[in-house]
């Protein structure tokens, strides 16, 4: 008869639950994270979303979290703010040239964000910085003008439409690898004042 040697046994069944383990541990559900702040719970890799894992044990990692929003936030509390949307532009389009998170989050509407979404922002700035930037535009609002409109007889009377300012800024970069561009919009907040970004 053949007889295995406990040592070997022993090993086998080491072997057996490392594979298993190892299994468990890829298969098991995870909070991720997109870009945009939106939470997807599953089991598959949050890359497949374009997200990033929020993991809820570990000091150290919590820690480092805070530390970022610290920063963050308290950037956005300076004596001089974006008093124009011209200003608020230019702003950006300097963190992006200086690839400078802390001047970017400078000019961002952090008023009510949530942890978890405020993370998602910043992950989202730190990509954007290793992208080449193709342009920065403005959207939305309008110059004004004159339309016309028939009265009651038929006669065609002005209708003068005031100007709206800009309500987002657009910015359009290079994507990483691939010939090809991709945008992310920004909306403009005025609070207090001043001129901000937000997503």
């Amino acid at each position: 008869m053949y007889f295995t040697s406990p040592r070997k046994c022993v090993c086998l069944l080491f072997a057996l639950v490392l594979a298993t383990g190892t299994a468990a541990a890829q298969s098991r559900p995870k909070n991720c994270v997109t870009d945009t702040g939106k939470e997807i719970r599953t089991d598959r890799p949050c890359a497949a979303f374009d997200g990033q894992e929020q993991r809820s044990d570990g000091n150290a990692q919590s820690s480092a979290a805070d530390r970022r929003l610290s920063a963050a936030r308290a950037s956005s509390y300076r004596p001089i703010c974006a008093k124009t949307i011209e200003d608020l532009s230019y702003t950006l389009s300097a963190a992006l040239d200086a690839r400078d998170v802390n001047r970017f989050s400078s000019v961002y509407h952090w008023v009510g964000v949530s942890n978890v979404r405020a993370l998602a922002v910043l992950n989202k700035f730190e990509k954007m910085m290793t992208r080449p930037v193709v342009d920065i535009e403005m959207t939305g609002g309008s110059s004004g003008g004159v339309s016309w409109s028939e009265d009651a007889e038929g006669y065609l009377l002005p209708v003068e439409h005031s100007p709206r300012p800009p309500s987002g800024l657009r910015v359009r970069q290079m994507k990483a690898g691939v010939n090809a561009t991709e945008s992310t919009q920004f909306r403009i907040v005025k609070h207090f004042g001043c001129y901000w970004l937000s997503m």
